[in-house]
């Protein structure tokens, strides 16, 4: 696998840039240059090529191929349709551009979408065949989507601002799927982490994939809500958004075991505690959670042994304990950007 950095201004060379490199299976993500690419792989069949492909939230007809420090393509900005015009590529040029693009994307094995997924061509969906891991970030789809994909894994960036899942794009026969949940701190709106981890759980029923759910903190500096530090004999209340999390997942510990990564690490204040809990404060609280939310929601209560095997089937990490267990291929799957 490959991470490649295009720099040249010339886009015939550009498909040639992203296409091609024989990597050994151990090489770590390599920084190349639109020109050296060129230069050394033209030509050749990739074993494994991350092409990261981008949908503008502002345009989404616009498809866009960009390199691994999120920076566009120079002289690769086009519609995805014959009819239109866009920085020099003509309608006519369209087909052989469209051949060319099409062979790149089924020798891809990793695809990141960003925005809307159902803007893409039909065509163009149809060409990634070959892909193992899908990648989804600032990611919407209509619930009239077509089921064309059929990857192994699904690693899903999660925001806000900015979620809208309706209809994942592929169908249930994930092995392995990665829920990343970036909590701004003092913010409490839960809906659409929960409604969309609820609908990644519910959606997949012939086949449960490996679930792993990653607390981010993106502003670790930032204050919560609480408008002064609680005392130490009044514990801070657990943020909407973590504890609906821990609910929605309570559900999935009676079937299969879930990893949590990075919960530990956000601000205490957000858990319910004063100070960093341990493994043991935080399996008890999240036990707590479920329990009270099933008598406030009048649900049927869990036996003492469901809440034992559910206790048994949730694994707290910390990001350096989670990554130290991948092995090479995961790990750069989910490290290439």
């Amino acid at each position: 696998m490959v991470g490649i950095t295009l720099d040249h201004d010339a886009y015939p060379h550009i498909f040639d840039a992203i296409i091609a490199y024989a990597a050994p299976p151990d090489l770590l993500p390599l920084r190349l240059t639109c020109k050296s690419v060129c230069d050394r792989v033209d030509g050749i069949l990739a074993h494994h090529v991350v092409i990261r492909c981008r949908l503008s939230w502002e345009k989404p007809d616009f498809l866009t191929i960009r390199g691994p420090d999120d920076a566009p393509v120079p002289g690769f900005r086009m519609r995805p349709y014959p009819n239109k015009v866009e920085e020099g590529l003509q309608a006519s040029e369209w087909a052989a551009n469209e051949a060319r693009l099409r062979q790149i994307l089924s020798n891809a094995r990793v695809v990141d979408f960003w925005g809307r997924f159902d803007a893409w061509p039909e065509t163009l969906l149809s060409a990634l065949s070959n892909v193992e891991t899908v990648r989804l970030r600032r990611f919407a789809v209509a619930s009239s989507t077509k089921c064309v994909l059929r990857p192994k894994n699904c690693i899903l960036f999660a925001e806000p601002e900015d979620l809208d899942i309706h209809k994942l794009p592929f169908d249930g026969n994930l092995d392995y799927m990665k829920f990343v949940v970036n909590i701004p701190l003092g913010i409490d709106d839960a809906d659409s982490y929960v409604a969309s981890l609820s609908y990644i759980n519910t959606a997949l029923p012939e086949k449960r994939p490996k679930l792993v759910v990653v607390f981010s903190n993106v502003d670790p500096g930032a204050k919560t809500a609480t408008e002064s530090p609680p005392s130490q004999a009044e514990p801070p209340e657990m943020s909407e958004v973590v504890e609906g999390i821990l609910i929605e997942l309570g559900t999935e510990l009676l079937e299969r075991p879930v990893t949590i990564v990075g919960l530990a690490q956000l601000d205490p204040s957000l858990l319910g505690f004063t100070s960093e809990p341990s493994v043991t404060e935080l399996s008890a609280k999240m036990m707590d959670r479920i329990e009270y939310w099933q008598m406030e929601e009048e649900q049927s209560t869990w036996t003492e042994e469901q809440f034992q095997l559910a206790a048994a089937n949730v694994t707290f990490l910390t990001e350096d304990e989670y990554t130290a267990q991948l092995d090479h291929e995961q790990w750069l799957l989910e490290t290439v950007q």
